[in-house]
């Protein structure tokens, strides 16, 4: 399918070339030379998009946020809007939505039915554009493998990276034949060869198996010695890389040999990872709705044990568990410490609360401390 060069900037262009990707009968960019109305192009845009796609879009705009994003799985359902430059990847697992578009899809579509989000400034604009060139070098790497990563390599230094790690026979070789001898060598047992890594160099790598990626970006990076031949750079993008298939086998060996690589970074960037990381799973608790009470149950469950995360859940929810009169913070609270672990726990714990109002009918004002949010969890949802 034909897919518009890199950047950000959408056009209504964009929207009609979706359009007729799609539908084999629609010709607007020719017989029209472009020139259709813009509040044209978005309806016929809304009248050919999927129901989940429409919902999508309605639920960035009902967010009231400047940075709409939604989690890749649930971009690829953006079947038409992902063909253009409207959508685009911002991170491993991030789509960012333009605000341009949706305040116009509001207008045009919905009848303006919700407050417009305030349009990005330059500094936010370039700062987006920055993430996503940096995101499509990144993937660029994805599929490279050691023996391409070789075939960068000068002779004279194929040889040296044999004179450090011990791999014996290439003197009188020529490249294509010291390769294989690197690879051959590096695939008979890859831990053998990391075995001879310096901590200094297990230190760098500790970043690719914190990032789950073969590729992590960097700010200022001097020229890498061949103890790490497995890593280049590049520049341009300002990201390190290594061959996918190496990767692989380091993830192993960390695992094997039992390693933390947050113990192996500098402290300061170990407490901004450890925020990442609950951040990104508090995020999959969210990206994917559970199917009933008792799943989202779980799922609160089993974040309840980790202190961090549960102090994430609570400000991100905003409750105060301790609050006696907040009765969100208590609902949330007992599930994270696993006192209600069904449906039917719940509705117990409603009667209670019901009955506990009806006993202190005579003051019907909300008490002073009990909070209300608008990211409050209902549990509602999840009935079968």
């Amino acid at each position: 399918m034909y897919q518009f060069p890199a950047g950000i900037n959408g056009n209504k262009l964009q929207l009609l070339a979706a359009i007729e990707a799609f539908n084999k009968d629609k010709d607007f960019t020719h017989s029209h030379s472009g020139d259709v109305p813009e509040a044209q192009v978005y309806r016929e845009f809304a009248a050919h998009i999927s129901s989940t796609e429409k919902q999508l879009i309605e639920s960035l705009i009902t967010l009231e946020t400047n940075t709409p994003a939604l989690p890749s799985t649930q971009a690829q359902e953006m079947e038409y809007l992902i063909t253009t430059n409207y959508l685009f990847p911002i991170d491993t697992d991030s789509y960012y939505i333009d605000v341009d578009f949706l305040n116009k899809y509001n207008q045009y579509v919905l009848d303006g039915a919700y407050q417009p989000l305030t349009p990005l400034d330059s500094e936010e604009k370039e700062m987006l554009a920055d993430m996503h060139f940096t995101e499509e070098a990144r993937e660029q790497y994805e599929h490279l493998y050691l023996a391409d990563h070789l075939s960068n390599f000068y002779v004279k230094d194929l040889k040296e990276i044999c004179r450090i790690f011990k791999i014996k026979g290439f003197s009188k070789g020529n490249e294509d034949y010291i390769i294989n001898l690197i690879q051959d060598k590096f695939m008979e047992d890859p831990f053998e060869l990391f075995k001879r890594l310096s901590p200094d160099a297990i230190g760098l790598i500790a970043y690719f198996i914190i990032e789950e990626r073969n590729t992590i970006p960097y700010d200022e990076m001097g020229d890498l010695d061949l103890e790490v031949f497995i890593i280049g750079k590049d520049s341009a993008a300002q990201i390190l890389y290594m061959p996918v298939d190496v990767f692989e086998y380091l993830q192993e060996y960390f695992a094997f040999r039992g390693l933390d690589p947050l113990d192996l970074i500098p402290p300061e960037e170990r407490e901004m990872y450890e925020e990442l990381i609950q951040m990104k799973k508090l995020q999959a608790m969210t990206d994917k709705t559970p199917d009933n009470v008792d799943d989202a149950i779980a799922a609160f469950a089993e974040a309840g044990q980790d202190e961090e995360m549960r102090e994430m859940i609570a400000e991100l929810i905003g409750f105060d568990e301790d609050d006696d009169n907040d009765q969100v913070g208590q609902v949330i609270a007992q599930i994270m410490d696993g006192k209600i672990k069904s449906e039917e726990d719940l509705e117990k714990l409603f009667s209670q609360f019901e009955e506990e109002k009806e006993e202190s009918a005579d003051s019907a004002e909300t008490p002073k401390n009990s909070k209300s949010n608008s990211n409050v969890i209902d549990f509602n949802q999840y009935r079968k």
